[in-house]
Formats: structure tokens, sequence, C-alpha cells
């Protein structure tokens, strides 16, 4: 079932803050309050044509899974105000959601701060981040649509520079498992049903796109087909 959920701010967006821009930091969008939060447009302001990147821009390709191992434990208790850094205007938003599969305040896309899209870095790719939730026990994969994935791709924290055409998010059994694998403090595990992992998603040779995602859950072959704006605004 695909729906929109609300959601404050969370610990798992201080695990996001706390990866920073280190991943591959390419045109990097860093929101400053975690997931759902605006991300700083790096000073583009192109309004979405295509971007000075060169054509040595690593192109995303392929598919990998990130497993329980490479997740940490969503807030059990999300409550709080939406925005800590004191605009009501920024927080929020509802979250994109397909089954157990959620991108927190993603329904209307990521947005940034005033709707300008992230720069493109020196090598031509934008980054938009955010964190994927996935509740314990279910696994659901995400691809780029066949239309875009010359241009777009998913980053994960330890992945290849250019990101995948496909990410599956394998969550652990349950809230224990996580605890017992070390996956941030005792707080943070207990009372937790989501796993999520740092990430997010690439733009090559642009700064915006209204990005088709098809998204499965589990072994069912339902494919559900959704867009995802970069940044909020850019489906119309």
């Amino acid at each position: 079932m695909i729906g929109r959920t609300r959601r404050g701010a969370s610990r798992a967006a201080a695990a996001l803050l706390a990866a920073g821009c280190s991943l591959g930091a390419i045109g990097c969008a860093a929101g400053p309050t975690g997931p759902g939060a605006p991300v700083s447009p790096g000073g583009s302001s192109n309004g979405g044509t295509e971007g000075p990147g060169t054509a040595a821009a690593p192109a995303p390709e392929g598919s990998t899974t990130v497993a329980c191992d490479a997740s940490r434990p969503a807030d059990p208790d999300p409550g709080g105000d939406p925005d800590p850094g004191g605009d009501p205007d920024l927080g929020g938003d509802p979250d994109l959601v397909v089954g157990p599969f959620s991108l927190p305040g993603a329904a209307h896309g990521i947005r940034t701060y005033g709707g300008t899209p992230a720069a493109p870095g020196p090598d031509g790719l934008s980054y938009y981040k955010i964190g994927v939730q996935v509740v314990y026990g279910s696994t659901a994969t995400v691809s780029i649509g066949a239309e875009a994935r010359s241009f777009a791709g998913i980053r994960t924290e330890r992945g290849r520079d250019g990101g995948y055409s496909a990410v599956t998010y394998a969550a652990c059994a349950n809230d224990a498992e996580a605890e017992s694998r070390g996956l941030g403090t005792a707080g943070e595990a207990t009372g937790s049903t989501r796993g999520f992992w740092v990430g997010g998603f690439l733009l090559r040779d642009r700064d915006s796109a209204c990005l088709p995602l098809e998204i499965t859950v589990g072994g069912d072959p339902t494919v559900h087909r959704v867009e995802l704006a970069l940044p909020a605004g850019a489906c119309g």
C-alpha cells in the first residue's frame, strides 16, 4: 500500500547528520535537521537545467543489497519539534510510504531551502541525501525507473560513487537482533520497529528531476511506481 504518514525529527536524523557529507560528498546537499529537513542547495540556482558536469561523471549502474548490519535503529518515538532549527515552515512533511518502506518527510519530494536544486559537484553529480527506513523483518527493493537510469542513481553509505540502479534494503529480523549487533546504543535500539540506512539519490549532469521509482516489497512481484521530486516541486 502506498501512503503518507507524518512524523517529526528522530534520532535517525542524528545518524544521518553524523555521516555528514562523507558519502563521496559530490555536490552534497545535506539536511541540517535530518530526514525530511530541507537540504542545502549548495549555491545552485539554475532551476532544473542541466548542470555543468563533465563526461567523466560516474554513471549509476548495477544493484546491491544493504542488510541489517549496515543499518541503524530508527527512533521508536519520533515525536517533537519537526524542525529543531526553529523554522515552522521547514518541518512536518508526510513520509513517502510503500508498505514497510518509507522515505521520511518525502511525500512531496526532498526539500531544499528556497526550493533551489542541489548544485552539481565538479564531476556533475548532484546529491540529495535522505535516509531509508524499513520495518523490521521486511525487505524492500527500490529501482530507478528505466527512463531515468542513464542519469539517476541510488547512493548507499559505503557503495560506489556513481550509485546503483537498484538497492535492496533488508532490515534486521527484530529489535533484539539490531541491539545484539551493536547497531546503536541500547537506548536507541530498545523499542525500535524499523531499520534506518544513510544514503540518498544522485543526479548525473543535472540538478533536478521528477524521479520515477519502482518499489517491490519482499517476495511480492507487485511493482509500486512512485515519483520522487528532486527537489520538492520538481514533479509539478
